[in-house]
C-alpha cells in the first residue's frame, strides 16, 4: 500500500555578526527546516539546527544555540501556518 502525503517544507535562515574581543567581525548562520502536512496540518521541525560559524577562534555557547533554536522554531511554525 502506497500512501502519499502532501507536505510543504520551509527553511528559516538567520545571519548575525558581531565583533569579538580581538575586534574581528565574526559571521554566523543558522538554518532550521520544518514541514507541514497539508492534509492534517501537523507541523514537524527538524531536530537539528545547522549552524555555520566563520571563525575558528570563537565558539557559540550551548545556551546561545538553544536560544537561537527556540526563536527560530517560533518563527518557522508561524511561517508554516501562513
Amino acid at each position: 500500500m502506497n500512501i502519499e502525503s502532501k507536505v510543504r517544507c520551509e527553511h528559516n535562515a538567520q545571519n548575525w555578526h558581531y565583533r569579538n574581543e580581538l575586534g574581528e567581525i565574526v559571521s554566523n548562520r543558522a538554518i532550521l527546516t520544518g514541514q507541514i502536512d497539508l492534509e492534517t496540518n501537523e507541523i514537524s521541525l527538524s531536530d537539528h539546527l545547522e549552524i555555520a560559524t566563520y571563525s575558528t577562534k570563537d565558539k557559540i555557547s550551548e545556551f546561545a544555540i538553544q536560544n537561537i533554536r527556540e526563536i527560530m522554531s517560533e518563527d518557522l511554525e508561524k511561517q508554516l501556518r501562513d
